[in-house]
């Protein structure tokens, strides 16, 4: 699995913009899978994005979180900018909603990342 690292985001003309790192592979292959995950361990978002062979993690860290947080009531789409070319990110807010509500309060996801999301987010 790959891994691309955004390192920064924007609010932009309704939208939330990240800014990834370089990436080695194809953009024009990569899709939205319209799914986010947890990662406890780096206290980041993981972005699903895919392509015919293999699913990509779009990390979002921690020092993101205030921005998207900004954003979620606000902004209609998300979109990350890769080597120049802009991906809209499906399902962004509705999915980063479900899962803030599942880590709020669970100490499944451990115990600094509930904290971190709870303040990151005013849960």
């Amino acid at each position: 699995m790959k891994k691309i690292l955004v390192s920064t985001a924007n609010r932009k003309e309704g939208k939330l913009l990240f800014e990834a790192e370089p990436y080695e592979g194809s953009t024009n292959e990569l899709a939205p899978t319209g799914q986010i995950l947890a990662d406890s361990d780096q206290l980041s978002f993981i972005y699903i994005l895919e392509n015919s062979e293999e699913f990509i993690y779009l990390n979002l860290p921690h020092h993101l979180w205030g921005t998207i947080h900004e954003a979620r009531n606000s902004e209609t789409e998300a979109a990350v900018m890769i080597n120049g070319t802009e991906i809209k990110l499906n399902n962004f807010f509705p999915e980063m909603q479900a899962l803030l509500e599942n880590i709020k309060g669970n100490a499944n996801y451990g115990e600094d990342m509930e904290k971190q999301v709870s303040g990151s987010f005013s849960l």
